[in-house]
This record gives structure tokens, sequence and C-alpha cells, in this order.
């Protein structure tokens, strides 16, 4: 049998208030929503550097062109990165959530006088779900996915 990970004894509420993305998550979080503004920038402003007077360097109609596909793979990196830490952060949150609410439940049944409070918590789930689905790790995903169609459209 594989070896179990072992969680610390938490409180359902505790998982629940707790932010679901690890630091390193939201370093990736934000290098992916960095570089999706810039490509949006490229992609819908058109603001593509045609000459670095500094250096001397004048960028042709293929260069530009290379720059809009360096822009798209830079996002897509960060945004699979994202998807990757994300996606564990959330599935740990959940276990951790669900091993709290098997522990509060049978401490409920020892304690038969303490009216259980399961819609609150199950409201808090939901909450808990669609805060760290749809905006922690859908809306930055989607404005990666965006930034990335929307530079495809500029070739």
């Amino acid at each position: 049998m594989a070896d179990e990970v072992k969680f610390p004894n938490v409180r359902l509420i505790d998982v629940l208030l707790r932010d679901p993305l690890a630091e390193n998550t939201r370093r990736e979080r934000t290098r992916l929503l960095l570089s999706s503004v810039g490509a949006l920038v490229v992609a819908k402003a058109g603001i593509i550097p045609t000459k670095i007077e500094s250096l001397g360097v004048t960028f042709t109609a293929s260069n530009q062109r290379a720059i809009v596909v360096l822009f798209g793979v830079v996002v897509a990196y960060f945004l699979l990165a994202f998807l990757i830490y994300g996606l564990f952060d959330i599935m740990l949150a959940i276990e951790m959530g669900g091993r709290a609410n098997l522990s509060e439940k049978a401490a409920m049944k020892k304690y038969p006088d303490v009216p259980y409070y399961g819609g609150v918590v199950r409201s808090m789930k939901l909450m808990f779900l669609l805060r760290a689905l749809l905006f922690e790790l859908g809306l930055p995903v989607a404005v990666g996915v965006y930034a990335i169609f929307a530079l495809i459209v500029v070739r």
C-alpha cells in the first residue's frame, strides 16, 4: 500500500477560509496575467516595435511576426505552469476539506446535543469551490487563452 499523505488536524472552517493557492502558484498566476496583458497590448493596440534606435536595430515584418509568436509562446508557457500548479493546489484543498469534514461529522455524532450547522457549511463549501475554480483558476486561464487567440488573429 502506498504511503498516505498525512494532513494536520484542521477544522473544516479553516480549510474553507484559507487561500486555495500556494505562494508559488500565486507567482505563476501573476506572471500569467502580466504576460497576457502584454500580449493583449501587442494584439489589440498593435504596439509592435519597428526599431530600437539606441541599439540601431530595425525590425522587418517577419521579425515583427516573430515577436508576436514569442509573446504567444511566453503566455502559453505561463498558462501551462499556472494550470499545473493551480490544479494541484485546488485538489489538495478539496482533499483537506474532505478529511476535515469527515472528522467534524464524527465529532458531531459524539455530541448529539450540539446542532449541526450543515446548511452554513454547505454554502461555504460552494463559495469556496466557486472562488477557487472560477476566480482563482478560471479567470486567469481565460485571460491567457484569450491573449493567445488575440495574438493568433494578429498574425
